[in-house]
């Protein structure tokens, strides 16, 4: 069924998108509201009848005022709709009293999720915790959005989020903001919290091979971590530092790691080792990746910067 209001299903139902309308949903219970609040009210369409959202792939729910109660709604949906595989809740500012909810909602076993984009929303160190518990608890999901999120502006939350993500066995892409609590900033020597998260997350997540650290403001360690665990071992394929202003330095640290990586690949190659075959021997699941797209937008890495890249 199409949603009202003029919200846009495709003709093949392949997404459905709700940004722009107002309807009810429907499901063996009875017909509730979405339970959103804002300027957007509602979730957009009726689901009462499951047959006809059969190659349902897309939900987008996102700036879209969705609650508690609208989560509530979603899960009952979903578990009747098992072909959708992208769900985005961006910017609902959703927070502690929602995170138990989204935890049970990505790893129901009905559900099928492999991408959930929770951008924008006011996820705390606690609330974050939860979601991740649950993600972990997914066997599908592999894209994971947590960026513009407070959580990690808190104490020790680097090493906390991290060990937690590295739970979720199936991730292979995530986007997060990360950066250091004031006082680690005012510090020249203290390994901060981008810089612990960095390492942690590559040092036990070997599946990730692409990683967006975006409006993070990256200190110089974490620059240094990234580079030399992250690009010199060949493990990031796709990485994007919008907006997390590294610098000519940050980019010249990059630049290098990005020559070792290749140099070393190189080697593998005149060895006859074929591409498939080249693993890290600590990781042997795990197989070595040179960067093949590079996102450096606002970042003033300066004329000196731009001639390392480009090497």
């Amino acid at each position: 069924r199409e949603a009202r209001d003029g919200a846009t299903t495709s003709e093949d139902g392949e997404e459905w998108d709700s940004s722009s309308s107002e309807s009810e949903w429907s499901d063996s219970e009875g017909s509730a509201s979405a339970g959103a609040s804002g300027p957007k009210q509602g979730i957009a369409s009726d689901l009462g009848d499951p047959a006809s959202f059969r190659s349902l792939v897309k939900v987008n729910l996102s700036d879209h005022g969705v609650n508690e109660v609208g989560l509530k709604q979603l899960g009952k949906a979903l578990i009747h709709v098992p072909t959708v595989r992208e769900l985005d809740l961006s910017g609902n500012q959703l927070g502690q009293s929602a995170a138990p909810l989204i935890a049970a909602l990505v790893s129901h076993r009905r559900i099928t999720l492999e991408s959930i984009n929770l951008a924008r929303n006011r996820l705390d160190l606690q609330a974050a915790t939860t979601v991740c518990r649950g993600m972990a608890r997914s066997e599908t999901l592999r894209q994971v959005d947590l960026s513009e999120n407070p959580f990690m502006g808190e104490p020790n939350s680097g090493q906390s989020i991290a060990d937690m993500l590295s739970y979720i066995s199936s991730l292979r892409s995530l986007r997060i903001s990360v950066r250091d609590v004031r006082r680690e900033r005012s510090s020249g020597t203290k390994r901060g919290n981008a810089a612990t998260f960095v390492s942690t997350l590559l040092g036990s997540q070997a599946g990730i091979a692409a990683l967006a650290l975006v409006q993070s403001s990256l200190p110089r360690a974490a620059v240094a971590v990234l580079a030399a665990e992250g690009l010199e071992q060949a493990r990031l394929r796709d990485l994007d530092l919008s907006m997390a202003f590294i610098g000519p330095s940050g980019a010249t640290l990059l630049a290098r790691a990005m020559l070792r990586a290749e140099s070393q690949v190189a080697t593998l190659r005149r060895s006859g080792v074929s591409a498939s075959a080249r693993h890290r021997p600590s990781h042997p699941s795990a197989a070595l990746n040179l960067l093949e797209r590079l996102v450096l937008k606002m970042n003033a890495i300066g004329s000196r910067g731009c001639h390392w890249i480009c090497r």
